[in-house]
């Protein structure tokens, strides 16, 4: 009986998660696909339109700039089922500097569990060793962020360190990298309306698996806006654009609202991207392709958030899931953040 390769192996973990994260164009040419996971359930809940909303810790995930806006310190920690035996879990910390800004730590990990190594018989079936793979991620990062222009505007920048690790029969492969996120936000009108942007992951892979086959990281830049209509004061509507490298051009519309004020609130999102708009466009005008798939494996998102202050201390409590097409399950993510 032959074992298949370790390499293989690796290779269809890695694919796992990928398929989970995004499905986008050139994912096989590109490491730490992880960093594609979104741990902020609020977020997760607009379908990611959140780089132009207010926040905390949370949103830091996906603009660190919304850190400037804390005035106490807070904890954060959450939980994502990506797939079944495939979870990720965030945990962080953030405390204002007085007169300086906010600084934070955040750590995420996310794990493949034990994945099944199969080997091949003499008749080229597939046949278990008994043996298993496991993949984890794990991504510690430090965050600062201030405010300026009598607090209109917010900036702020995160350095991550990347480390993945797989571990098959008798043989460990690891790899690493560094990273950066920087964003802003600007604030007008009461913070009704807020504009942002946000460039994530870019950095380098300085110690890959193999030393000739070096990846780039998953870079991305997006932009967004949030508004929450005059006589309409208990909805905040978002919208984000991003584009993440080798991918189409994806938009995320998304909408937050005050089922009871302060304390409940609902959200619904979509994710769409440049190449669905277009079949859309297509299906109109009875030219669509009868084999086309939908470019992004997200697609309507849900969410509620609790909060509500206590003497002492204020709790969020955030659920968010989105949706999937085809074959793979909804995921689900909570999120509980702590003011102090």
């Amino acid at each position: 009986m032959r074992i298949i390769n370790p390499v293989c192996c690796l290779m269809i973990i890695v694919a796992i998660i990928t398929t989970a994260s995004a499905q986008y164009r050139t994912a096989g040419s590109t490491s730490f696909q992880n960093l594609l996971l979104n741990y902020d359930a609020r977020s997760v809940g607009l379908a990611g339109a959140s780089v132009a909303m207010p926040g905390g810790l949370g949103g830091s995930i996906q603009n660190p700039a919304v850190l400037a806006g804390l005035e106490r310190p807070q904890g954060f920690v959450g939980y994502q089922l990506v797939l079944d035996g495939v979870w990720g879990a965030p945990l962080g910390y953030a405390r204002p500097v007085s007169g300086a800004g906010v600084v934070s730590i955040m750590f995420q990990g996310l794990s493949s569990g034990n994945v099944d190594v199969i080997g091949i018989g003499p008749d080229e079936e597939p046949v278990y060793t008994g043996e298993t793979a496991h993949d984890e991620y794990f991504t510690p990062g430090i965050s600062f962020a201030r405010s300026f222009f009598e607090s209109r505007l917010y900036a702020g920048v995160t350095i991550k360190g990347l480390y993945h690790r797989i571990a098959v029969p008798s043989q460990v492969y690891s790899s690493k990298a560094v990273a950066a996120d920087i964003g802003i936000q600007y604030r007008v009108m009461g913070e009704r309306l807020i504009v942002a942007a946000v460039l994530r992951n870019a950095g380098v892979e300085f110690s890959p698996f193999e030393e000739d086959e070096r990846y780039s990281l998953p870079m991305l830049f997006e932009a967004g806006i949030s508004y929450v209509p005059r006589y309409i004061s208990a909805m905040r509507i978002a919208a984000d654009i991003n584009k993440i490298r080798g991918d189409y051009v994806n938009f995320e519309p998304g909408i937050e609202f005050e089922v009871y004020p302060d304390i409940l609130f609902a959200r619904i999102g979509y994710v769409f991207s440049g190449e669905d708009l277009s079949e859309m466009f297509n299906q109109f005008s009875d030219d669509e392709g009868d084999d086309y798939v939908k470019s992004n494996w997200s697609t309507l998102a849900l969410g509620i958030g609790v909060y509500n202050k206590f003497s002492r201390f204020a709790l969020q409590v955030d659920f968010g899931l989105q949706l999937r097409t085809s074959w793979i399950a909804p995921s689900p993510v909570i999120a509980v953040a702590v003011d102090f």
